[in-house]
């Protein structure tokens, strides 16, 4: 069954899991009135179960990260492109109405010079002909008219504009929406979003490790509970009361155990053995030749996972530190055991023998126990800086709606006011501006 401190691993995993969607409610109640602020929702995942046996244990749940309503990271990117994008179109649109305004036809500002000069050119010819001065003033009060018209439409054209870029801020939320909105913003978001990714693959190596140190600390509080069920026998065994065949039967059960701890030696997690050190050969086999029955085939090698800025964390212990170490060899133990009591010799020396190999392995335990500390204090100390990249991403970007809101009506406003002005334009002269 799995110990104590596998089992509290999985409640404190559940509880910072717990904890970091607090912190994130926390958060959203505290900035429920700042503009421009982003909901943030946890994000939970079920981390990998264990399988001991024939069994399967699940192993809690761990918080993966923290999503904002509008994510900040994917939104500004889709922001950039989308901004550039609405930027260029809008040039385009700006251009071609532009366009329009100077190149409109016969009545363009071109055509109304060319008339006026073409008008002069005549009048020139009959200075007294009274058609064709009249010729001049209605082609002279044409041109005015289309000056005025034309630096109208511009100045809506400009209103209008200006009230686009306002609107592109209310529909994205963000008030960077190109590098040049605010580049020392646009790189602090760069810097936010690379701080973010890296700890989400810190986090996502802490959940397999999580698995992994789970599986191992089982693995060994099996090996404790069998090791405790031999040192019973072997009491049982130096009982001078038992006959020989008793002590067959104490032996074959014995002979079980060894079998099941060669099993739990061999105990893989997803599809790596936990116990050969950096080898991915099988660590332990049964070898008749052998004084314990059986001989270690990994290595003494140890296996290290980054799961944060300059910390790297030892994740495993060879098989030969655990189970084959001088005077806590888990299988020469057990070995000399069943050859004491078939034997019916020095039975109460091997039980003491298959003691100190159960002080060994539960001093060993200490080590995954330890490991998975780490690592939780480790989760929660990234799930809190997740947090902070997230507050921090929204006062940078977002846009203040109260603000911008206010722009929006004031650019309609005078949008209005313009179109207004142009509708009441007097049909000046170019005459009535030589007055």
């Amino acid at each position: 069954m799995p110990g104590l401190l596998a089992t509290m691993f999985v409640a404190t995993g559940a509880m910072a899991a717990d904890q970091g969607a607090l912190e994130a409610t926390t958060n959203n109640a505290a900035n429920v009135n700042t503009p421009g602020y982003s909901r943030q929702v946890p994000i939970l995942e079920e981390t990998p179960p264990v399988a001991l046996g024939n069994l399967t244990i699940g192993t809690g749940v761990s918080l993966i990260r923290l999503e904002s309503i509008r994510d900040p990271i994917l939104q500004l990117r889709i922001q950039q492109e989308s901004g550039q994008q609405g930027q260029l179109n809008a040039s385009v649109g700006a251009l071609n109405q532009a366009q329009t305004l100077f190149t409109a036809g016969a009545s363009d500002i071109g055509a109304q010079i060319s008339n006026l000069f073409s008008s002069i050119a005549q009048l020139s010819t009959d200075p007294s002909s009274i058609s064709l001065r009249q010729g001049v003033l209605t082609a002279a009060s044409n041109l005015t008219s289309t000056f005025n018209n034309t630096a109208s439409n511009l100045a809506a054209q400009r209103s209008s504009l200006d009230l686009n870029v306002v609107q592109l801020d209310l529909a994205t939320g963000s008030r960077i929406n190109k590098p040049s909105d605010d580049p020392a913003g646009a790189a602090q978001m760069v810097s936010n979003t690379d701080q973010t990714a890296q700890a989400d693959t810190f986090l996502r190596s802490i959940t397999s490790v999580n698995g992994l140190l789970y599986t191992a600390d089982s693995t060994l509080s099996s090996v404790v509970t069998a090791l405790q069920r031999a040192i019973s026998l072997g009491v049982e065994g130096a009982n001078g009361t038992l006959s020989d065949s008793d002590r067959a039967d104490v032996a074959a059960e014995l002979s079980g155990i060894q079998q099941q701890l060669l099993s739990l030696a061999n105990t893989p997690y997803q599809g790596e053995f936990i116990f050969s050190g950096t080898s991915t050969a099988q660590p332990f086999v049964a070898d008749p030749l052998s004084p314990s029955g059986v001989t270690y085939n990994g290595n003494a090698g140890t296996n290290k996972v980054q799961v944060g800025q300059n910390y790297s964390l030892q994740i495993n212990l060879p098989g030969s530190q655990l189970f084959t170490a001088g005077s806590g060899n888990v299988f020469q133990s057990v070995s000399d055991l069943i050859t004491a009591l078939q034997t019916n010799t020095n039975i109460s020396g091997a039980v003491t023998e298959i003691s100190s190999a159960f002080n060994h392995i539960t001093g060993q335990r200490v080590f995954y126990g330890n490991a998975m500390n780490q690592l939780q204090a480790q989760e929660t100390y990234l799930n809190s800086e997740k947090v902070d990249l997230a507050s921090i991403a929204s006062s940078v970007s977002a846009t203040d709606m109260a603000a911008t809101a206010t722009a929006f009506t004031q650019s309609q406003v005078a949008l209005n006011a313009e179109l207004a002005a142009m509708s009441r334009i007097s049909q000046t002269s170019l005459f009535d501006y030589l007055k």
